[in-house]
């Protein structure tokens, strides 16, 4: 039986290096279709082992902070009053609907995935049964083969041997005759020196005895004869058997050879269904990390606002201090 592919741990963190530095989606599924093979559960144990990742942090903007000059500080001190009020109720308003957002979007998105992965768990348990499968029908049909090579071995012995029987047969069948029609010819002597001179009765003794002689010799090759013919029958019936056991090993082949096509087939079904899941779980936890990024920077932007009013607010009353001065 031929050995199936074996792709070793470099080979699959290789593959999964080159899809990531492609700009493609790193995958189980993905990495599976880049080397050719190889068992899903593994390949997603080998990246989960080795803690590949096609996401890349962003880099942080930091914007410069301005001053107002000094001589504005009861229009600045009015404005920071207001800009305060408004951003708390800003702050507090954009972080109750981020939050709200964030926290549904979340929720439904993490189900979406907790789903997927589960029919994505189930569909790659079903591929790795169905490959099983496939590979103990093709030890099974290998085993068939040989099998058949057997008796088919078999099958040519027995008819060389039966040729060999019908030569025999042949042979003996001529030498019957031979003997037939010396035996008539004795007895047709027999009878014309009986005819000619009864006087020789001595004569006629001794070809009678040889007459009885041929005659038994005739019975035994008869016998050997009906032996010989038994044994052909019987290797006649042995070969028949053979053949009908070789067509039923044939049958059984190829039924073995289409439950492995449907097997076969059936796991290119669930390869596709899974690439779809798979795309289906990528898409949801996309969606989940840039909603994380916008509530991130909602509140990154709140808390620089809320820092420069509260630098405005130090300058403030740094210029009241000096103006009373």
């Amino acid at each position: 039986m031929a050995r199936r592919a074996q792709f070793t741990d470099e080979m699959i963190l290789d593959a999964a290096k080159q899809l990531k530095a492609d700009g493609k989606p790193v995958s189980p599924w993905a990495v599976r279709g880049s080397i050719g093979g190889g068992k899903v559960s593994r390949i997603e144990r080998i990246l989960s082992e080795n803690e590949l990742t096609i996401l890349d942090a962003e880099p942080v903007q930091i914007e410069q902070v301005f001053t107002l000059p000094s001589q504005f500080a009861p229009q600045v001190e009015q404005v920071q009053q207001a800009i305060h009020a408004a951003a708390c109720e800003m702050w507090r308003t954009s972080t109750e609907m981020a939050d709200n957002r964030v926290r549904d979007e979340c929720t439904a998105a993490k189900t979406a995935k907790d789903t997927a992965e589960s029919e994505l768990s189930k569909a790659r348990e079903a591929v790795d049964r169905l490959e099983d499968e496939v590979e103990q029908l093709e030890s099974e049909a290998e085993t068939l083969k040989d099998e058949k090579k057997h008796l088919l071995l078999e099958q040519q012995n027995t008819k060389q041997t039966i040729a060999s029987l019908e030569t025999e047969k042949k042979s003996q069948a001529g030498q019957l005759s031979e003997l037939k029609k010396m035996v008539e010819r004795l007895e047709h002597d027999v009878k014309k020196e009986r005819l000619k001179a009864s006087e020789n009765q001595g004569e006629c003794r001794a070809k009678d005895n040889q007459i009885a002689a041929l005659t038994s010799e005739k019975k035994q090759l008869q016998q050997e004869h009906t032996k010989v013919n038994a044994s052909i029958n019987d290797l006649s019936g042995r070969n028949h058997e053979l053949t009908a056991s070789l067509k039923k090993e044939t049958s059984e082949n190829e039924k073995l050879k289409k439950q492995v096509t449907n097997m076969i087939n059936e796991s290119t079904k669930f390869q596709a269904a899974i690439g779809g899941l798979e795309s289906s779980v990528q898409g949801h936890t996309a969606n989940i990390e840039k909603l994380e990024k916008q509530n991130n920077k909602i509140t990154e932007e709140n808390r620089t606002l809320v820092e420069k009013m509260g630098a405005l607010h130090g300058e403030l009353k740094s210029m009241k201090t000096g103006l009373k001065k």
